[in-house]
């Protein structure tokens, strides 16, 4: 038997493996946490952290907005992009792609992208995604993470700057501030977009300062504002003590001043400008000797535009057209000395954001009169909306008749079913004619269905194509509705057709396409308090030029809204040799170089308008002053009636806001203001406002309006015409220079 000191170097052998056994599992717990940590870290995705949407958390229901959405980086370097979805107007999931952009390990990346908001209330949804994979996702909700959407037909004003009165001039204008004016401040340029698309839902830019001795806004953020101005766009710019280096010659907004920026002078008295709002109130101080010397003016040399107001030859207040946008500029400091005293402030700048509006005219509570009230129509875009609803040949089956047929079923298959079958004395039938009769009645729904909606698909269509002869711009905006015989998503582009002998549009064009909502509390509309349909689950998406819609659901037997926006250097053109008296009444020529005819031709200017009837490719036609009539009335179909003691009265058509007569609709859109639209029709002009022009016939320009046969856009499914019986409504306006009176030099002070 071995000994006992033999067996020992076998037992220290196990002694020290189970040692070596102990210490190495506690070096694996020990480790095993941090391992985890760094696997971890090696597998750790990328997460979206913050949203900012529109200005401040400001935008509107129913328009583009910048959405800005910030994600931080996984573990590992990568190249992603963002989807965002949103629900349209017809609370259906819409989603805008943001560009690829890197996104490095731990570090916050910024992705941009534009969305078009068709719910106040509806959420946000973010994905980011690279090479197909998904990545991270996360929803805002409605009211939390996401801010409620402003309505649709709320005015909003942004001012970069020190305030100069736009509180209180909006003050005068809201007595209901769900759809009165939403004034938001900005904090630097910054906050402006770098595409013209995000100003879509302002309807003004007040700037007063907002840019420091070495700040000044990106280029893209400058030209992103000029393009938004030159497309219908309005901006209050005020000559500030914090403004004077940005709109100084060489300055970024130097380009936006009427005129060359001089030395400032001392304003001798105030009488003009109080008398220029009517109001009672006195500048502070400017009785007093000297008072009103306090108060300096920038001078302007090479004035371009229409002076206002001007206290002797000191220029106040200038308007200019900047294409088919304007530019109101002040030559006063209204954000400090007297005038930031003053309680008249309001009212001025009240009256430099709305010349041709009146606080008791303007109805802010957007309660319209007549029967689109009871309906919950507010605004002229829905009406033109619903016109294009109506398609010739498609029948509507009214709610009586759903009913009666409803009736008349239940009465077969129940009791005459029964008494006819009991008196047979064969009740067991019932089991072949209960079928039967379900089956003939849904054969029979389905082909009256066939019947009266056909198996075509179906456009109505509005162009409205604006000319500036001056700059050689065009701008188009389109409306269209379609209806789908079946339930399938189609490919939308639109291509602009303005001017050209073929279908093949131009390679120039800047085109955004979009879905058109219904603004309003009306059954459908964006701000609609009932409890919406339950959506389409499969989202269509925005190309990311925005001159795309992919996958676009269509129910059966349905309609879908859309409207483009789109811009082009022009190929028409007019030869125009216009003057204008000191009242705005013209005098001169007009010559037709256009391819095609043009109908129901008006020639606008100032209060006045000329009516020219039909204008063939060639003709020539003479304004001869005295053949002038007033705008008003002309837009309001004045007719002369006679009256109890044979003496003729002149009294206004009755706006129709339950018709759908597309060209009456238009002519009340496009002079809103100029034609005392909000008086006449009982509706409001806040959704499609941008199509305006009124200001343009106080500035010193004319503007031709006609219609013609060829519709000036061309819808297209998957990159060709779509196959579809159309019905078409183009309208053409030509804004027009008129030659003025040699210009005054406002370079010298008194």
């Amino acid at each position: 038997m071995p000994s006992r000191e033999a067996d020992w170097p076998w037992a220290a052998c196990r002694q020290g493996f189970r040692a070596v056994t102990l210490l190495l599992a506690a070096a694996s717990a020990l480790l095993a946490p941090q391992a985890a940590r760094a696997d971890a870290g090696r597998d750790a995705a990328p997460s979206i952290e913050t949203l900012r949407v529109g200005f401040g958390g400001h935008y509107k229901t129913g328009y583009w907005a910048p959405v800005e959405i910030t994600v931080r980086g996984g573990a590992r370097e990568l190249a992603g992009h963002l989807v965002v979805t949103v629900p349209d107007g017809d609370d259906v999931p819409s989603q805008a792609v943001s560009e690829a952009a890197p996104i490095a390990p731990g570090q916050l990346t910024t992705f941009s992208v534009y969305v078009k908001f068709g719910r106040a209330d509806g959420d946000l949804r973010a994905a980011l995604s690279c090479d197909g994979e998904l990545l991270a996702r996360r929803t805002f909700r409605s009211g939390a993470g996401l801010p409620r959407g402003l309505p649709s037909q709320q005015r909003m004003i942004l001012v970069l700057g020190p305030a100069v009165g736009v509180e209180e001039a909006a003050s005068m204008f809201a007595p209901d501030r769900s759809v009165g004016i939403s004034v938001v401040p900005l904090s630097g340029p910054a906050e402006l977009p770098s595409r013209w698309l995000g100003y879509d839902g302002v309807d003004a830019l007040v700037v007063s300062g907002g840019w420091t001795s070495s700040g000044s806004p990106e280029a893209s953020r400058l030209d992103a504002l000029g393009e938004w101005l030159e497309m219908g766009g309005r901006m209050l710019l005020v000559a500030s003590a914090e403004a004077e280096q940005a709109i100084a010659p060489g300055g970024p907004l130097a380009s936006f001043v009427p005129g060359r920026l001089g030395k400032k002078a001392r304003l001798p008295r105030t009488t003009a400008l109080e008398m220029y709002i009517g109001s009672a109130y006195q500048v502070p101080g400017s009785r007093q000797a000297g008072g009103a010397g306090r108060i300096e003016v920038h001078q302007l040399d090479r004035v371009d535009g229409v002076v206002e107001l001007s206290e002797g030859n000191l220029p106040l207040v200038l308007r200019t057209a900047r294409v088919f946008g304007e530019v109101t500029f002040v030559a006063l400091d209204l954000a400090r000395g007297p005038l930031a005293e003053w309680q008249g402030r309001g009212s001025l700048v009240a009256k430099l954001l709305w010349p041709r509006t009146e606080p008791a005219d303007d109805d802010e509570d957007g309660r319209s009169r007549g029967p689109a009230g009871y309906l919950g129509l507010t605004d002229l875009a829905g009406q033109l909306r619903g016109a294009l609803e109506q398609f010739q040949g498609i029948a509507v089956v009214p709610f009586w008749g759903v009913a009666l047929s409803a009736f008349i079923y239940l009465l077969l298959v129940g009791p005459v079913d029964f008494f006819v079958l009991k008196k047979l004395g064969r009740l067991e039938w019932t089991w072949f004619t209960f079928p039967l009769l379900a089956a003939a009645f849904s054969l029979g729904a389905w082909a009256l269905a066939h019947r009266w909606k056909g198996d075509e698909i179906r456009v109505n269509q509005v162009d409205l194509v604006d000319v500036d002869l001056a700059s050689g711009r065009m701008r188009g905006t389109t409306w269209l509705n379609m209806f789908s015989p079946r339930q399938t998503t189609y490919d939308l582009s639109l291509v602009p057709l303005a001017g050209r002998a073929s279908d093949a549009g131009t390679d120039d064009s800047q085109t955004v396409l979009a879905w058109h909502g219904l603004p309003g509390s009306a059954l459908g509309g964006m701000e609609t308090t009932a409890a919406a349909a339950a959506p389409i689950a499969k989202a269509y998406r925005f190309s990311p030029g925005l001159d795309q819609l992919l996958g676009v659901p269509v129910g059966i037997w349905s309609t879908k809204s859309f409207t483009a926006r789109w811009s082009q250097p022009s190929p028409l053109d007019l030869e125009a040799d216009l003057t204008a008296t000191a009242d705005l009444v013209a005098e001169g020529t007009l010559t037709s170089r256009l391819p095609m005819p043009l109908t129901d031709c008006m020639l606008l200017s100032g209060p006045w308008a000329y009516v020219i009837g039909d204008l063939k490719p060639g003709q020539r036609v003479r304004i001869i002053p005295g053949e002038h009539r007033e705008l008003v009335p002309v837009f309001k179909e004045y007719k002369l009636s006679r009256g109890e003691k044979g003496h003729f009265l002149a009294s206004a058509t009755p706006y129709d806001q339950a018709g759908f007569d597309v060209a009456a609709i238009m002519r009340q859109m496009l002079f809103f203001e100029a034609a005392r639209g909000r008086s006449y029709t009982g509706l409001l002009h806040r959704y499609q406002h941008f199509i305006d022009l009124s200001g343009h016939l106080s500035m010193g320009r004319a503007v031709l309006v006609g219609q013609a046969e060829q519709p000036a856009s061309q819808l297209q499914r998957d990159g060709r015409p779509l196959d579809a019986r159309r019905r078409n409504s183009t309208f053409y306006r030509f804004v027009l220079p008129m030659g003025s009176k040699p210009a005054v030099d406002f370079g010298t002070a008194p």
